[in-house]
């Protein structure tokens, strides 16, 4: 598969999905945790919304680097040879709210009471790469 294929293969995916899997750093184990993303900026930036008391944020304010899992199973057989999935590699960092905030409810408007919580805040993930792996075992790096 060509780049350009690979591209919008990943695009399609990020843009059909409401949640992903973000991986933080705690005490040298990673944390997980489904957080609703909307990716922006051609898809080299992720945003996501956060309260501060959750330990994802702390983890953040302690180490930026990130992993984000996407993918598109339906959790039956037909994922073993079909499913596609994707990893973002990137650096986690607060921004502006009121700037990104539109942004993010463009893909998620049912967040707005969210959002607006004065304790909460919306991060963006810089992404470094993709890795997107089809059928289990074909895997492919993509740079945004």
């Amino acid at each position: 598969m060509n780049l350009s294929d690979l591209k919008k293969n990943l695009h399609n995916l990020l843009d059909s999905q409401e949640l992903s899997v973000l991986a933080t750093q705690s005490h040298n184990f990673p944390y997980t945790n489904l957080i609703a993303f909307s990716p922006i900026n051609s898809y080299k930036e992720l945003l996501f919304a956060t309260l501060k008391t959750t330990s994802k944020y702390k983890n953040l304010k302690t180490n930026k680097n990130v992993s984000i899992l996407f993918d598109d199973r339906k959790n039956d057989v037909s994922d073993f040879s079909k499913a596609i999935t994707v990893t973002a590699l990137g650096k986690a960092q607060e921004v502006d709210k009121q700037k990104y905030k539109e942004l993010f409810l463009n893909k998620h408007p049912y967040l707005s009471d969210f959002i607006n919580n004065p304790d909460c805040v919306l991060m963006k993930i810089i992404v470094e790469k993709y890795i997107m792996v089809e059928k289990f075992q074909n895997k492919s790096i993509i740079v945004p």
